[in-house]
């Protein structure tokens, strides 16, 4: 799982010898093995809002799995990878895709309560208006920055690969 990224070996004035290893993880293993499935898992959830209008408890049902998966992912990465102080990479992505799950799922569950209001014709406007808000975060806002994110960490998963930059100038895989 780690690759020597660098060696080094000194000789003190009195006779010691000092040999710093650095290693570094590969992002490809990284990629395969704990940020696709969280990828798909989250695009499961995204997908659920093309039927959670027809199908409401489906819909529930799909992205309560997917959180409950994501969260086993989560906890089995966290426990997996060596204690550090700083808060990693693969963390802030585990993260955000529970996070954003987890508000498709509310927002869901409010759009569909909300559309079962009777408002009279005084709340109609409101109504009007945050069942356009629901919508433009439903299905536009949350699954673009999610994916726009995933993106994100893949560049520079890749810069990190090619050794644009390393551990060393404070990101953590």
């Amino acid at each position: 799982m780690y690759v020597v990224d660098e060696m080094t070996s000194e000789i003190s004035d009195f006779g010691q010898i000092q040999i710093s290893v650095f290693l570094r993880r590969t992002f490809v293993g990284i990629f395969l093995q704990n940020a696709l499935p969280n990828m798909l898992l989250s695009i499961v959830v995204f997908s659920s809002n093309l039927y959670y209008n027809e199908r409401f408890e489906a819909a529930i049902a799909v992205n309560v799995t997917c959180l409950l998966a994501m969260s086993g992912f989560f906890i089995a990465i966290f426990q997996s990878l060596p204690k550090t102080p700083r808060i990693k990479i693969i963390d802030m992505l585990q993260i955000k895709s529970i996070s954003l799950a987890t508000a498709t799922t509310l927002l869901q569950t409010f759009d569909v309560q909300n559309s079962f209001w009777r408002p009279n014709k005084r709340l109609e406007n409101i109504n009007n208006w945050i069942n356009y808000i629901l919508d433009l975060l439903i299905f536009w806002i949350i699954p673009i920055s999610g994916i726009a994110l995933d993106v994100l960490f893949v560049v520079v998963g890749v810069m990190y690969d090619f050794k644009i930059f390393s551990t060393k100038d404070g990101f953590n895989f």
